[in-house]
């Protein structure tokens, strides 16, 4: 549950770790295409319902989670000034989510 007080912090760059970027050119490659659209939807408004954009504070502070799929997640750390790192990509359950 998301308190409705909750104002998530501002999207206007994110970019892929060194573990995103190798997933994306071996295993993940399929999800090329979403992430780049998920990370297009986040700076255009990261309210969308459909991104399902939440803190994710089992990873520690400032660390949130966004739906690529809906097999997928990733998991972003804010880095202050509404910059980005993408950290981890992987399937909904072995992130930890439901």
């Amino acid at each position: 549950w998301i308190s409705p007080a909750l104002v998530l912090p501002p999207v206007n760059v994110v970019n892929d770790g060194q573990d995103v970027i190798k997933l994306l050119q071996g295993r993940l490659a399929h999800l090329q295409t979403k992430w780049t659209q998920t990370k297009t939807k986040l700076l255009q408004n990261r309210l969308l319902h459909g991104l399902n954009f939440k803190p994710w504070p089992k990873d520690g502070p400032e660390r949130y989670s966004v739906r690529v799929d809906d097999n997928f997640r990733a998991h972003l750390q804010h880095l202050g000034a509404g910059q980005w790192l993408a950290y981890v990509l992987g399937p909904h359950k072995k992130l930890g989510h439901g």
